[in-house]
């Protein structure tokens, strides 16, 4: 509860003036919704290179009950910011133990990245939320092997595709921890839950997949603009291009992260320093976990590999939008980093100096993200 009130004042506080002013983007978002409002209702909004619909009718929501002001266009992105930090600890919960979920909550919570993006009205916003709420219930499915959990493990998954265009690459690494829980000896796992799944995933994505083979140049125009196969992105370098682009990617994480203002402080990577390191850690700790069989450490490490691949293979990167749908499982590596540092120096006997260490990362973080982010905007 108290991170998720520190994740509401992070996200809400003076929430119209900053970012001042209303992004093109943004802007369109409000047009949209006052459309809605007029009697509109179309599955995806063809406008500003095709949209998902779901962030758009939350919109249209806030500006019916509060009028037509910035605050109101960014109101829908500030509360799903915020209940992604009980999601983001309920998902984690669901496949790790009960202190990583309270440190990957405390780290989203006080992300610059994350609180920017919560910040601004922007449908990836819901990207995140949707994918932790559906990895919560998945997680749980497999454990209760329950046929309705299943199904709504399904339909959260194809809820997914109306938000944002990187769920569209959510197939592979779920595809991934299928193969993984098959080499791991946890085929049984899946069946017959994953029929269940398959039909709640359908019957939640045929509306929204009728429109797409219906337009599909509208749902696909803008992927393929922006994708690195496009001669006009890589200027008749293919290889080379690829090889920058994976190499700003890499970079994200602890050097350089997007430059473009309206997704982030220019160039500040994901982590600072300090949660940086624990990322390293907890990923080297992830793979040797999920060599000895655990799934969570398989699908964190499979997921954010997974949904780098957006950013890696179009333009610009790295594109912090494009990325969006590699939270909020993405925190999950440095807070197996931190647990990692805390079991080492609880063994040394040294308990109290882990959790004062912890704490002080995450203070850091937090003040980071204050310090960069007021800073650079006011």
């Amino acid at each position: 509860m108290g991170l998720t009130a520190l994740a509401g004042a992070l996200r809400i506080i003076h929430l119209a003036g900053l970012p001042p002013g209303l992004y093109h983007d943004e802007a369109i978002n409000g047009l949209d919704a006052l459309r809605v409002l007029r009697g509109s209702h179309p599955i995806y909004f063809p406008a500003n290179h095709g949209r998902e619909p779901l962030f758009l009718y939350l919109v249209a929501a806030a500006v019916g009950a509060l009028g037509r002001t910035p605050g109101a266009v960014r109101l829908p992105a500030a509360v799903c910011g915020t209940l992604t930090i009980p999601v983001t600890y309920w998902m984690t919960r669901a496949w790790f133990r009960r202190s990583t979920a309270l440190l990957s909550a405390a780290i989203m919570a006080t992300m610059l990245w994350h609180v920017h993006l919560s910040r601004t009205g922007f449908r990836a916003i819901t990207l995140p939320l949707v994918i932790g709420a559906f990895l919560a219930v998945t997680g749980n499915a497999l454990r209760s092997q329950r046929p309705l959990t299943w199904a709504l493990a399904g339909a959260l998954y194809g809820l997914s595709f109306y938000t944002y265009v990187a769920a569209r690459f959510t197939p592979v690494p779920l595809l991934g921890l299928a193969v993984y829980l098959l080499w791991v000896g946890r085929g049984r796992d899946l069946w017959p839950g994953g029929l269940y799944f398959l039909g709640g995933a359908l019957l939640s994505l045929v509306p929204l997949a009728v429109y797409a083979l219906d337009h599909w140049q509208v749902v696909m125009g803008r992927p393929s603009q922006v994708s690195i196969l496009t001669p006009e992105v890589h200027g008749g370098a293919f290889w080379r291009t690829l090889w920058s682009h994976l190499v700003r990617t890499l970079g994200m994480f602890f050097v350089r992260g997007d430059t473009i203002a309206r997704h982030n402080v220019p160039g500040r990577p994901i982590f600072a320093a300090p949660l940086g390191a624990a990322m390293a850690l907890g990923t080297v700790r992830a793979g040797l976990r999920a060599r000895e069989g655990d799934a969570g450490s398989a699908l964190a490490l499979g997921w954010v590999a997974a949904m780098s691949v957006p950013t890696m293979a179009a333009a610009d990167a790295p594109h912090f939008l494009r990325t969006v749908g590699m939270l909020p499982i993405l925190v999950v590596l440095p807070a197996l980093g931190l647990e990692t540092m805390r079991g080492w120096l609880a063994r040394q006997g040294r308990r109290i100096w882990a959790v004062i260490l912890i704490a002080l990362i995450l203070a850091f973080s937090l003040g980071n993200t204050h310090h960069f982010y007021a800073a650079s905007l006011l």
